[in-house]
């Protein structure tokens, strides 16, 4: 051994090489007796005990020995441990249904506890009772009420979508429903992210971390030490204020959702107006009416009516397109008295595609339908084309 180097035996029991014994049981048959626990005399594991045991094993064996050497070396032992303790203890570990169905399969595992559909969650949040100290949506705040009933699910989600928060949110419920949550995880980083958000939120204390490193008898005892001396900061009354105070925020809330999705007489809700112009986006055309006075009846008409005049405009504006793209061109032929106005207004309402459509022909067929030169003679004639437009209008009706 190099000058000056010390060895210290750790906090920790000593243990058998497990995995040799397994490996002569399984391989060779061969059992080695007495070594579990290791035999100890008064300086601690009996080391020469040890090794005879396991020199009567291999006895039999042709051209096996035992040597008395040392071998320094990290060793882990830890899964095989593990399986291990799931081996001798299959039968006790099968009686808890959901390890008997992982075990035996069997299709969809049905743990006879019903719970409420997630849309329904606002029914059966309380408040009161409800311990989320990270923030939650409506689908997390589900998963956490799912397991303070006991339910087993699947809780699916891409990365970034709040898991680790949810899990922080289920594991803060819990604990202060007064009960114990065990987390597995088979990576090391799902873990530190909650350990993490446990001790932001000042529940590290209560929780104690049984893995890699962690598992040294020194720090289990410091971590047992650090629950016991954890001092009640809380003051008496401070969470019914927070409660006070949440549900008047989500009182105030809940109105503005009861207001957007409220059924007016019209039939329609502000979310259903919301959505249709979102949907439409600069397409959508803006009436000015008061919708909220129409009846649900009324506003079907109206929306019939406005579907109808779009067709009637597709139908003319096609009549009018193929007369070289402009409805002045036949305005421009000759000048009419009111009473062939009145017979081209008949022939109007004949090749259009409904009465208002005529009427609307009729009345934009007044005398000064001629194009103006300019501005100058727009204005000049801009009484007398008022007056042959009310005249027109009224010789149609």
């Amino acid at each position: 051994m190099a000058e000056g180097v010390k060895m210290y035996a750790l906090d920790e029991e000593t243990a058998v090489n497990t995995t040799l014994v397994e490996f002569l049981r399984s391989q060779y048959g061969i059992s080695v007796p007495d070594v579990d626990p290791l035999p100890v005399d008064e300086h601690g594991v009996d080391v020469a005990k040890v090794l005879d045991a396991f020199r009567a094993a291999i006895a039999g064996q042709e051209g096996w020995d035992v040597f008395a050497d040392a071998a320094l070396g990290c060793f882990s032992f830890g899964k095989f441990v593990m399986w291990k303790d799931m081996s001798a203890r299959a039968d006790e570990l099968t009686r808890h249904p959901l390890v008997d169905h992982l075990v035996g399969g069997g299709g969809m595992f049905d743990d006879g506890i019903e719970v409420f559909p997630p849309e329904e969650i606002a029914a059966h949040a309380n408040p009161a009772e409800l311990y989320c100290p990270v923030t939650a949506d409506s689908s997390q705040l589900t998963a956490v009420l799912y397991s303070e009933l006991g339910k087993t699910f699947v809780l699916h989600g891409p990365p970034g979508t709040g898991k680790s928060q949810t899990i922080t949110n289920i594991i803060a419920h819990n604990l202060a429903k007064g009960r114990r949550v065990l987390f597995v995880s088979e990576k090391k980083a799902a873990l530190d992210v909650v350990k993490d958000r446990l001790e932001k939120i000042g529940l590290m204390p209560f929780c104690l971390e049984l893995h890699s490193n962690k598992t040294e008898k020194s720090h289990f005892y410091a971590q047992i030490k650090a629950a016991l001396e954890v001092p009640e900061t809380a003051s008496p009354g401070e969470w019914d204020q927070v409660v006070a105070d949440l549900e008047k925020y989500r009182a105030e809330l809940n109105g503005y959702v009861r207001a957007l999705h409220r059924v007016q007489r019209n039939g329609l809700t502000a979310y259903d107006c919301f959505v249709s112009r979102m949907t439409g986006g600069e397409a959508a055309v803006k009436i000015k009416a008061k919708a909220l006075a129409f009846s649900a009846e009324e506003a079907a008409t109206l929306r019939a009516d406005v579907a109808q005049m779009g067709t009637d405009w597709r139908a003319t504006s096609r009549r009018w397109r193929a007369s070289n793209g402009t409805p002045w061109r036949s305005a421009r032929r000759a000048r009419r008295s009111t009473g062939s106005w009145r017979r081209s207004g008949r022939t109007a309402s004949r090749s259009s595609a409904s009465p208002r459509t005529a009427r609307c022909v009729r009345w934009t067929w007044p005398r000064c339908a001629r194009p103006p030169k300019g501005p100058r003679s727009w204005r000049r004639n801009r009484s007398s084309c008022a007056r042959s437009a009310r005249s027109s209008w009224a010789s149609a009706r």
